[in-house]
């Protein structure tokens, strides 16, 4: 996870009032390893850490569409604004829907509403400056959280091309019909 900040951001709710608090966007980068198209397109991502997520996009929300770039073997870049990061106690939900998975609060800062969550079994990590509804005792670290993304909330961005990678990933899933030979 690499995190990009910004000096300061203006709120929505009050376009004059300018919060010092700098702007943090998550990013991951990772290879795509399977498309399901849908009303949502859910892509199956492997993280360069070494995790693996299934992330819901909303394609009105990209230009160029998604369509254009997301193939198997595709490099890309994921990147959420930490505000786009919902955490919730575990004991609000037992099923959990596209773009959740359970996690872990590993760091609380300074502002008790910015929060660094591992997603569980994974090798990722997101902050959240949204730290879901208000708590008594705000979170603390090793507390089980549900970590939540909307699907307009995640950008996604080609990097290069792979066609060696391509290939071969198609390859090794028996399609063979869908290899073009190289030129």
């Amino acid at each position: 996870m690499v995190t990009m900040t910004s000096p300061d951001k203006v709120s929505f709710e009050n376009p004059s009032a300018v919060s010092h608090r700098p702007r943090i966007v998550n990013r991951i980068m990772g290879t795509i390893l399977a498309v399901r198209t849908g009303v949502h397109r859910l892509v199956h991502i492997k993280t360069d850490e070494g995790g693996a997520m299934d992330l819901q996009l909303d394609e009105r929300m990209f230009d160029p569409l998604p369509s254009d770039f997301i193939a198997v073997g595709q490099r890309v870049l994921i990147a959420v604004d930490a505000d786009r990061v919902n955490l919730m106690p575990r004991c609000s939900r037992t099923l959990m829907s596209d773009n959740e998975w359970l996690g872990r609060v590993v760091l609380v800062e300074h502002d008790p509403s910015l929060v660094t969550v591992k997603i569980r079994g994974q090798q990722v990590t997101l902050k959240s400056a949204n730290a879901g509804p208000s708590l008594s005792s705000g979170w603390c670290a090793w507390d089980q959280v549900i970590v939540s993304i909307a699907p307009n909330a995640v950008r996604i961005m080609p990097i290069g091309s792979c066609t060696r990678l391509r290939r071969r990933l198609l390859t090794e899933l028996g399609v063979p019909s869908l290899i073009r030979p190289a030129k």
